[in-house]
């Protein structure tokens, strides 16, 4: 009896054979070529060290890669080089190659949004001021046909290097930032972070709008011989910000409002997109802020939004924020003199501004009219509380009145709500104008 042929073992299927990762240049290769394209990168160590996630010390560098010509941004990025075999090179070209997948069409891709007319491609050219990186580059792309150069100097990468760099607390050439200094008398330090601790606690978003202002009255103590006067606006975002600016004219705060946001909603199109860009992955943060701005107004076909030289007015402010985000040397600084935040989520930061210039601490007289002034409003506050949380707004046009007293000082104190129905009225009024006058 002839004996059967053993059976046959089923051939593996080709779904279930492992598959190798394809590399992702040969997809990319797979596109239309965009051969007018030329891709510029460049990169920067960082002198100081960074925490990586588990807040071991790192040293890193910062990676950037755009088309200098549209100012689209392809890929940024920081690189922890204990991690790397090559100094950060590979990483820095992955950072590129992942840019170059990232679609450019899509109603709901924010970086379509961006990038209306880039769809994922290989460049033509791709220019690097780094020998290292440029053999690295070659050797990756040079199979598909893209021309990599390396240029003796590439002074517009460099100076957008160096903005990513400032945006994240650096210098222009990845040294640390300068410990924070500030030539403030102990007196007057202990008196003015004890004033914003007491307006802190007394909350005074929850008590006012930021319009009208209170007016506070200094006399011979206001900030300046010829500002007796200040204009308290509290300010307020989303439960996440909460401040006071006081201004020197009673019109700042309408004048900071007409010079910030002339398109009426700008600033709240803006905070939406950069919402969005977050959601989508992009590397909002590590986009240096005038070239995020250009890329949005680009976007929207809009006219360049104010830089805040264009927007800043005569004021103090004390801004709260998290500890966490608050700048270490800052920290040690208040160490020093003995001086305390209010809570962890509040930790005063102190300014001085001016038209066409960027905040700087306040000076001596500055600093303690400020104080006069934080102090006065939280005793207007506590004063004035039970009318101001009733859950209805106070009679509108009947002034609330009262005199604080800080240090010795008498301090008048005095605000006069308007019918937010009226103010909103007038909005619509002007709003109405412009489109006419547009």
């Amino acid at each position: 009896m002839p004996r059967k042929p053993p059976p046959k073992r089923p051939a593996k299927s080709a779904a279930s054979r492992p598959k190798k990762p394809r590399d992702p240049l040969v997809l990319l290769a797979q596109q239309p070529r965009q051969s007018n394209l030329t891709i510029t990168g460049g990169r920067r160590t960082l002198q100081a060290m960074l925490e990586d996630e588990q807040g071991n010390p790192v040293h890193a560098q910062v990676v950037f890669w755009a088309d200098m010509a549209s100012h689209t941004v392809y890929g940024s990025g920081i690189v922890p080089l204990e991690r790397s075999a090559d100094g950060g090179a590979s990483e820095a070209i992955d950072i590129l190659i992942e840019g170059l997948q990232k679609p450019g069409a899509g109603d709901d891709d924010m970086a379509a949004m961006l990038r209306p007319d880039v769809p994922p491609g290989l460049p033509g050219k791709i220019v690097v001021a780094d020998p290292p990186l440029a053999v690295k580059l070659s050797a990756r792309f040079a199979p598909y046909h893209v021309t990599v150069e390396n240029a003796d100097d590439l002074p517009e990468m460099d100076e957008l290097l160096g903005e990513m760099l400032e945006s994240l607390g650096f210098g222009p050439n990845g040294e640390p930032p300068p410990p924070f200094a500030w030539d403030l008398p102990q007196e007057t330090a202990t008196m003015l972070y004890a004033a914003a601790a007491k307006l802190w606690k007394r909350a005074p978003w929850d008590l006012l709008l930021e319009y009208p202002p209170v007016e506070i009255t200094l006399g011979a103590n206001g900030p300046a011989p010829e500002v007796p006067v200040l204009y308290a606006s509290v300010i307020s975002d989303d439960e996440s910000m909460f401040g006071v600016t006081f201004f020197y004219a009673a019109d700042g705060y309408e004048a900071l409002l007409n010079q910030s946001m002339p398109e009426g909603d700008q600033q709240a199109r803006y905070d939406e997109i950069i919402q969005m860009m977050r959601e989508q992955g992009l590397p909002v943060d590590m986009i240096p802020p005038p070239l995020l701005q250009s890329m949005i107004d680009a976007a929207l076909g809009e006219d360049a939004a104010p830089s805040f030289e264009d927007v800043a007015q005569d004021a103090l402010t004390c801004f709260y924020a998290n500890r966490a985000e608050v700048d270490r040397t800052y920290l040690a600084w208040m160490d020093a003199r003995g001086v305390r935040a209010p809570a962890k989520k509040a930790v005063p930061n102190f300014s001085r501004t001016l038209p066409g210039q960027q905040p700087h601490q306040p000076d001596e007289r500055e600093a303690r009219a400020l104080a006069l002034a934080l102090d006065a409003l939280a005793q207007f506050c506590t004063h004035f509380k039970a009318q101001l949380d009733a859950g209805e707004p106070p009679p509108a046009g009947v002034p609330l009145e009262m005199t604080a007293h800080v240090a010795g000082i008498a301090i008048p104190v005095s605000y006069t709500p308007e019918d937010e129905e009226d103010v909103f009225e007038e909005e619509l009024d002007e709003e109405g104008e412009d489109e006419r006058e547009g």
